[in-house]
This record gives structure tokens, C-alpha cells and sequence, in this order.
């Protein structure tokens, strides 16, 4: 809850409840990779999906099957441990969804492979990560690889491997047979790196 209630995430869930909220879940499958603690696992199945999400964490696992009893989904909710990385389930889905995953793959060529064989003829997949043209990157990432000289600096996580944009992620689906349809983006002022450097303290701004 915690997590959620943050500005960047509330505004990053805006963005993907928009671009959801076109599709009819009504039974559709649905093969979710890192689903964390379900936000969007829930979502979907309150939709009338049925969600099998793969994650890593067990407590994380305890959470979503907690939260699918509580909102009455847990007959449409699946949740097995594995690493989306190098582990799978078996068969094709309708819908693959993947939120602030691939940058924590070391490799995600494997990944994108799966996506395209398990991804049914005719369904759909989302995808979000960082983006390179956002400004957070093109203030602090300038800042970290130019006047610091950290060039292995993918963002703000330790565990994050890399960067992607449109153009990147649209040669990545196309390889594998992905037609990307619509693009969405948050721009949020990264305060506390400027504010930081300005006065010595990360200081929230109003508004």
C-alpha cells in the first residue's frame, strides 16, 4: 500500500489503468510476469480475467492469494514462484503482462522469446519500464555518467541493467513477432536529485 501510494507510482498506475481499461478482460487468460504484491493481478481478475502470475518473492506470493480472497477473485488468481528470467509456465494466454520487470533481467532475450511463443495468435501484451527520454534520465542520468563518470548508472534501483524507449522496445516485439499499438509515458520532475544538489537536502515541492 505503502509502495502505491507515492506519487511516481500512482501516476505510473494511472497510465496503465488507462491503457488496460480499453481491453475486455471477460474471460480472457492472462500470464503475468512479476506480478509483486498483485496490484494489477487483482485488477485484472476483478475484470473477469483469469491471472496467472509468476513471481519471485513467497511474501510477496502470501499477499496477492490474501488480497484474491478478500476481493473475492481467488478462483481466477494463480500465483507460482519463478524467476521471469529463465523460468516458464506452460501455454499460450491472451493477454502477457509485464510491469517494471525487464529491467531487471541481466538478460532479457529470453524473456522476449517466451513473450512471442506464449503469447496466443491475436492477443495483446503490455510492457512498462524506464525510459531514456524521460526527465529524471536526462537530468540525473547526465549528471551520474558525465560529471561523475558512472556509466554503468541504469536508474535508481541497484538491480535495474538497462534503459529502453519506443523505438528499442518496438525492434524488440517486432522480432518476435509483436505489433506494438500505443505508447504512454509519465514526465515527473525528479525534486529531490535537484533539490539535492540546490540546497544539500532533498526537499519536497509543493504542488
Amino acid at each position: 500500500a505503502r509502495m502505491h501510494s507515492s506519487v511516481t507510482n500512482r501516476a505510473k498506475n494511472a497510465i496503465t489503468e488507462r491503457l488496460l481499461a480499453a481491453y475486455d478482460w471477460r474471460g480472457k487468460t492472462v500470464l503475468e510476469y512479476g506480478c509483486g504484491g498483485g496490484y494489477f493481478t487483482i485488477w485484472m481478475a476483478k475484470r473477469g480475467a483469469t491471472v496467472h502470475a509468476v513471481e519471485m518473492n513467497p511474501k510477496a506470493i502470501a499477499i496477492v492469494n490474501y488480497a484474491a480472497q478478500r476481493e473475492g477473485v481467488a478462483d481466477r488468481v494463480i500465483v507460482s514462484q519463478g524467476n521471469a528470467e529463465n523460468e516458464t509456465v506452460s501455454g499460450q494466454y491472451d493477454f502477457i503482462f509485464a510491469k517494471d520487470l525487464i529491467e531487471h533481467l541481466d538478460d532479457d532475450g529470453p524473456f522476449f522469446h517466451r513473450l512471442g511463443q506464449q503469447l496466443r495468435p491475436g492477443g495483446c501484451t503490455y510492457l512498462a519500464t524506464q525510459n531514456d527520454h524521460c526527465l529524471n534520465y536526462l537530468i540525473e542520468g547526465s549528471w551520474e555518467r558525465f560529471v561523475r563518470g558512472n556509466r554503468n548508472w541504469f536508474g535508481w534501483a541497484r538491480t535495474h541493467r538497462r534503459f529502453s524507449n519506443a523505438r528499442l522496445l518496438s525492434e524488440r516485439l517486432r522480432g518476435v513477432g509483436i505489433e506494438p499499438e500505443r505508447w504512454g509515458s509519465s514526465y515527473l520532475v525528479p525534486w529531490r536529485f535537484l533539490t539535492r544538489r540546490l540546497t544539500g537536502k532533498a526537499r519536497p515541492w509543493k504542488g
